[in-house]
């Protein structure tokens, strides 16, 4: 019930002001994206799974993304960093899932400039 609610939250925020057709509300994308992240914290300190890990490193991302769009250059290069690290240890512990479960066959792990990314699993195996 708790990833459904930061999921829920991920969405959220998208429309406030964190996706690409949004309301422009970019301090409530952050809070909505914040809380996610708290609660995907909760969730991988309770039980370190795939999907609570998954979820914290795009809560992560999603926050990082809007201190880039606000111009907080220091905090979304603090989110990305931290963001890429737990992206690449993920994709070494389930090597082989960049494809699967994903129509785009990888999920791009996105902050600063548009075309950065990194290929992380989407599903364990």
């Amino acid at each position: 019930m708790q990833q459904e609610l930061a999921e829920a939250y991920m969405q959220i925020g998208d429309v406030q002001g964190g996706g690409n057709e949004n309301l422009g509300d970019q301090k409530g994308a952050l809070a909505s994206f914040q809380r996610a992240e708290q609660i995907a914290r909760a969730l991988v300190a309770a039980q370190p799974s795939f999907a609570a890990r998954k979820l914290l490193v795009e809560s992560l991302r999603n926050v990082g993304r809007v201190y880039y769009q606000t111009n907080d250059p220091a905090r979304a290069e603090a989110y990305r960093k931290q963001t890429l690290a737990m992206a690449r240890d993920l994709r070494k512990q389930y090597p082989g899932n960049e494809g699967r479960g994903n129509p785009d066959g990888q999920l791009a792990i996105r902050h600063g400039h548009p075309h950065q990314g990194l290929a992380i699993p989407t599903v364990p195996a």
